[in-house]
């Protein structure tokens, strides 16, 4: 595997020497860290770079998003989110731009490089555009890669630092070593919705919501799968209602 040409955008400088040294130790190329986004898009149009690292939060008027959205209009390279604040409104922002992964602090060094690696490889895959619309994607397994295809998918369920992805009429699901909340930005498609904190589902095997629950079909039994009350579920479908 290639050593990576990375750029990291953290205004914390103690954040962003750790990062530096676990890109080191993970065998990268040194990084370029900046600090803010003027400094990240004078270095970003100055030298090619394989992937970005971007802090969301940021001391400074423009936020870690707007970095992403010139990079998407400038340079097609993959990036990966970094944030403290595990909040809906920062998801819902950062899914708009299409990131490769969203990763949430503190994280684990190999967790890190792993996400780094599958981001690149898949963007390498997709020929560097529209990384998150691939009908595929590829996924580490002991011993080797195994392909998914998200159409396929009926939801993903998280479980601790795992993510069980359920697959159209299989009883068992597939189990990854990957967090949802990387894994869930390679299906920013539409009718991929996360209805909460642990669980993103196809609405292509949507049934029905109940009591707090979403029904869904396409496994050998239904499941029901409860729904947080700010869901995006409820904001995406088109409720039809009788006229007053």
């Amino acid at each position: 595997m290639k050593s990576l040409k990375i750029l990291v955008l953290e205004d914390s400088v103690l954040t962003g020497r750790d990062l530096k040294n676990t890109l080191l130790k993970a065998g990268h190329l040194p990084p370029r860290v900046c600090r803010n986004v003027g400094e990240a898009i004078r270095t970003i149009d100055s030298e090619p770079f394989d992937i970005a690292l971007i802090d969301i939060e940021l001391e400074d008027k423009q936020s870690g998003i707007d970095f992403a959205h010139y990079i998407n209009e400038n340079h097609k390279i993959p990036f990966i989110f970094l944030t403290s604040h595990d909040d809906d409104n920062n998801f819902f922002l950062a899914k708009e731009t299409n990131p490769a992964a969203y990763l949430i602090k503190p994280f684990k060094v190999r967790e890190l490089d792993l996400q780094l690696r599958l981001a690149y490889e898949n963007n390498l895959e997709d020929g560097g555009n529209e990384l998150n619309f691939n009908p595929f994607i590829f996924l580490p397994v002991q011993g080797g890669i195994k392909k998914i295809d998200k159409n396929e998918v009926v939801y993903l369920n998280a479980i601790q630092s795992y993510t069980l992805i359920y697959l159209k009429g299989n009883k068992q699901p597939e189990k990854f070593s990957v967090n949802l909340g990387y894994l869930s930005q390679f299906f920013t498609e539409h009718k991929f919705v996360k209805i909460s904190r642990s669980a993103v589902i196809n609405l292509e095997f949507f049934e029905e919501v109940t009591d707090g629950f979403v029904i869904l079909t396409g496994l050998p039994n239904k499941v029901k799968l409860k729904v947080s009350a700010n869901s995006e579920l409820l904001r995406t479908i088109k409720l039809i209602r009788r006229p007053k």
